[in-house]
């Protein structure tokens, strides 16, 4: 027997239990998901420098939240696939109101700016280039995805149980790298709306003061493991960035190929490249340069950017 639930004044129909769960059915309840608490957010801040009391809970458990575990992507499901949801079978987290997704966009802007600021002062007698090599290392999904589990926000990821049992999301850098973001947006419009003796701006006051002396502080902690060092010494090899970025997320070693060499109207000669999955010739991507090594350096970039670790 099927019973109707109300979430937060949406409707479900539900079935009795998860053991009743067959065709028709959707179970998104997930054992592992664990809401934020107010002390545990409150730790993290004050391991980086920031111990002022936060104002709104909800802000940085929405941060948390993967689509997938909304309630409005549910009835969606339901509604396009013709399907039943189970009743909530263990006690878990219940289905949330909000994604962490507009929060992550306002974070990813945030986090730019604040790195970009950082950058210019700890570094004033570089030059543009170097500034932006840098950034794009501090500011991808490998080293924003690291911060995110260096604080602990894995523990924290509120998703779908499909997508967490099958897609062992918990360390997928995309998602790693999105509830950072937001989390980041949490603490900027938190204390925007604070009274601690900050400045009250929504662009340049308490939020941003406080973001930006927690992120710094974390990146410049030794146990976050950020070596800015390592940056500069490697900061252009896109090569050695690539090959080891899929050997660990696909388990293959891509292969470079060359597929035309021309020579330009000035004489200087062209090499066009390919990146390539051996397992399926896929192309993963292309990229030009005057010599081999160029070539390579160019497809590895265009392979990054495509993927979503830089930014062009």
């Amino acid at each position: 027997m099927s019973e109707v639930i109300n979430y937060n004044k949406v409707s479900f129909e539900l079935v009795a239990t998860s053991d009743e769960i067959v065709s028709g059915y959707i179970n998104p309840f997930n054992k592992v998901n664990k809401l934020l608490t107010k002390n545990v957010v409150q730790n993290i801040l004050k391991k980086y420098g920031v111990f002022q009391n936060i104002n709104n809970l909800e802000l940085y458990q929405d941060a948390m939240v993967h689509e997938s575990y909304t309630i409005s992507k549910i009835k969606e499901v339901c509604s396009r696939d013709n399907m039943k949801i189970v009743k909530n079978p263990d006690g878990c987290v219940l289905l949330r109101e909000r994604s962490y997704e507009r929060l992550e966009f306002l974070g990813d802007a945030v986090i730019e700016n604040i790195i970009v600021s950082y950058l210019y002062r700890r570094y004033p007698d570089q030059r543009e280039g170097f500034l932006s090599t840098m950034k794009m290392n501090l500011v991808n999904r490998i080293t924003l995805g690291h911060l995110s589990k260096v604080i602990g926000l894995h523990d924290y990821l509120i998703i779908g149980r499909t997508l967490d049992d099958l897609q062992n999301a918990r360390d997928e850098d995309k998602i790693l790298c999105d509830i950072f973001e937001a989390f980041i947006a949490a603490i900027y419009l938190d204390f925007n709306n604070d009274k601690h003796g900050f400045l009250s701006s929504f662009m340049s006051g308490a939020g941003y003061q406080v973001t930006e002396l927690f992120l710094i502080n974390l990146i410049e902690d030794e146990a976050s493991q950020v070596d800015m060092t390592t940056f500069i010494l490697d900061d252009r090899n896109y090569k050695n960035k690539i090959i080891k970025l899929i050997k660990r997320i696909n388990k293959y070693n891509p292969i470079f190929k060359v597929i035309k060499n021309d020579v330009s109207r000035t004489g200087e000669t062209i090499i066009t490249m390919n990146l390539i999955n051996p397992n399926n010739k896929e192309v993963i991507s292309e990229g030009k340069g005057k010599d081999i090594k160029k070539a390579e350096q160019d497809t590895s970039k265009n392979a990054l950017i495509k993927m979503g670790y830089f930014k062009n």
